[in-house]
């Protein structure tokens, strides 16, 4: 299923809403012990380039380096990224943590002309977008 997922979100030709990715993500990350964070990179008409999941961190947290997602989106012509993190409790409601994160990663991310479109949290079966509720 995650396969099948995978290749339907490659073979899009814009990705741009979250509900086929979080499709993908919630079989990626939802039933992952430990939280990932995930950075999706897309070119400048929101095609798939690529995915990697960049930090694994513990029950409840990950230590994110917004220099480290910079150099993957650079290394790979990224003009737009999504960043997408689970959180193993089920709880999709973002810390304060997660909001925080989220704004050093667009400053960044704005500095070297990428734009992060989407911050998505994922678990088994549902997801959260900071986009779909205006938090970015």
């Amino acid at each position: 299923a995650r396969r099948m997922t995978l290749m339907e979100v490659s073979e899009t030709k814009q990705i741009n809403n979250p509900v086929l990715l979080a499709k993908w993500l919630n079989h990626e990350l939802g039933n992952k012990k430990q939280e990932m964070f995930l950075v999706v990179l897309l070119d400048s008409m929101c095609k798939f380039i690529d995915y990697r999941i960049l930090f694994t961190g513990t029950i409840d947290k990950a230590n994110i380096y917004p220099r480290d997602i910079i150099a993957y989106c650079i290394d790979n012509n990224a003009v737009n990224m999504i960043l997408v993190h689970n959180h193993p409790s089920n709880n999709l409601i973002p810390s304060n943590a997660d909001i925080d994160v989220t704004q050093k990663i667009i400053l960044a991310s704005e500095m070297v002309g990428i734009k992060v479109l989407d911050h998505l949290i994922v678990s088994n079966n549902d997801y959260f977008s900071f986009k779909e509720h205006e938090i970015i």
